[in-house]
């Protein structure tokens, strides 16, 4: 964008060692190679795995020649 700003909007699905399907939406703000605010939702229909529904996840991080580093922080 003109003024360096790019939305995160990203969708995936995680599969966990036991096979349960988690769908994962990460929304933000990316400006000068770091995340500036992140907020994360996680969804499954899995009866043991529901608890990551009611998390409130955010984060920040930063671009690195390998990828993303991105700490986020849940409120329990």
């Amino acid at each position: 964008m003109a003024d360096g700003v790019s939305e995160i909007d990203v969708r995936a699905v995680i599969v966990t060692s036991d096979g349960v399907n988690i769908s994962i939406q990460i929304s933000g703000y990316y400006r000068d190679g770091l995340i500036k605010d992140a907020h994360v939702k996680l969804l499954t229909r899995d009866g043991r795995y529901r608890w990551l529904s009611d998390k409130i996840i955010v984060g920040k991080g930063k671009s690195t020649p390998e990828g993303l580093e991105v700490d986020y922080f849940y409120e329990p």
